[in-house]
């Protein structure tokens, strides 16, 4: 479910906010599932995440920093995210993980975009059972994926997309992204 306004601060702001809601239910047990009266895995997320997004690039005033687009007929953006997502593997483990990001994006052609995210923040909290708890235990490159974890990172995202031209016959589409 999606909401979005398209002047949430009366400045031209764009507000969007997402939830999401998935069950998921297999018929067969796993292989030592059986105890559980031969019901297959259940697992279901729920998910919030709100962007705020400012047309006009917000920066520190720092002095190697010039955030003018000089030749640029496209109006940039300042982007504010924040969300949770809790998972759950009934039997196993539940995760809950939660993010918030601070970036830029712009076009400097109608075929060419760029987003810069020099704050993106995720922090998961991870419970597991026992039961799961035995399985990674014989698998220790799978632990690592069930542990508390606290990322601070940067991304940068570089988008030419020949889809807007109409009048191309073959039209090229190009994503490149580094984290």
């Amino acid at each position: 479910m999606s909401y979005r306004n398209r002047s949430a601060l009366r400045g031209g702001e764009q507000l969007t906010l997402n939830a999401t809601a998935t069950a998921e239910t297999s018929t067969k047990a796993p292989p030592g599932g059986e105890s559980r009266n031969n019901t297959g895995l259940t697992s279901t997320e729920f998910g919030f995440n709100a962007a705020l997004a400012v047309p006009r690039l917000i920066a520190p005033n720092l002095p190697l920093l010039d955030v003018r687009l000089p030749n640029s007929d496209f109006q940039p953006r300042t982007t504010f995210g924040t969300g949770v997502r809790y998972v759950t593997r009934t039997g196993f483990f539940s995760t809950t993980n939660f993010n918030l990001n601070y970036g830029y994006s712009w076009k400097t052609k109608i075929t060419n975009e760029q987003e810069l995210r020099p704050i993106d923040v995720q922090y998961n909290l991870v419970s597991t059972t026992p039961t799961f708890d035995t399985i990674l235990t014989k698998r220790p490159f799978l632990r690592n994926s069930f542990e508390q974890q606290f990322i601070l990172g940067s991304s940068y995202r570089y988008t030419f997309n020949q889809q807007v031209l109409e009048q191309r016959r073959q039209q090229i589409f190009f994503r490149a992204r580094w984290k």
